[in-house]
């Protein structure tokens, strides 16, 4: 086995690789979670939520909120980019971070929500990319 079979390429899982959504032609740039730019985000947040309403280390945080804070953590170093997303009418939804938090927070949208969960987390959705690579597509 070379080394390269067991590197991952960290720009690639923090920049996000497109997949599409249940073979809908809605294509979603998702980076890995746990990248750098997710950890260095919720370190940010929970430090915020914990100034603001004024706790100490090592206090929890309430599992709501904790909810809310991995939404927006999702929503800003998850969610990437994403394309083929129309309303009814045809008009294109361009991509926003805001956007796609509000798209994380609708419960509506609770089966994309788990998919874009369920893909960031998985180390196939990154070595696939990183074999289409080695295979020059």
């Amino acid at each position: 086995m070379k080394i390269a079979d067991i590197q991952v390429n960290a720009d690639q899982e923090r920049a996000g690789v497109w997949r599409e959504y249940l073979d809908t032609g809605f294509e979603c740039r998702l980076a890995r979670a746990g990248n750098p730019d997710v950890i260095a985000e919720r370190r940010r947040l929970d430090r915020e939520y914990r100034q603001a309403k004024g706790l100490r280390p090592g206090d929890e945080i309430p599992e709501e909120d904790n909810a809310t804070i991995g939404r927006k953590v999702a929503a800003r170093c998850i969610v990437r980019d994403w394309r083929g997303l129309e309303e009814e009418d045809g008009t294109e939804i361009p991509y926003s971070p805001e956007k796609a938090l509000e798209f994380l927070r609708d419960d509506r949208m609770r089966k994309w929500t788990e998919w874009v969960y369920r893909t960031a987390n998985s180390d196939a959705t990154y070595e696939q990319e990183r074999e289409r690579a080695i295979a020059g597509n």
